[in-house]
């Protein structure tokens, strides 16, 4: 049986999870991913640097 899809949307990427709202969500989405396909959609409230970007597509941290 495969695992269902889900799209979770933030207000703010996740990562770095440095404070407590990323933390928060950085660590429910890992959770999330041991049960289903997980796919981000985040609302920017900052700039966000480009080292960050790479690092979340390539890296995958909840998969």
């Amino acid at each position: 049986m495969s695992k269902p899809s889900v799209l979770f949307l933030t207000h703010r990427v996740p990562y770095p999870p440095n404070r407590g709202d990323r933390i928060r969500t950085f660590n429910f989405l890992r959770h999330m991913a041991t049960q289903a396909d997980v796919w981000l959609a985040s609302f920017a409230d900052e700039p966000v640097s480009d080292s960050t970007w790479k690092m979340w597509l390539i890296a995958k941290p909840w998969g």
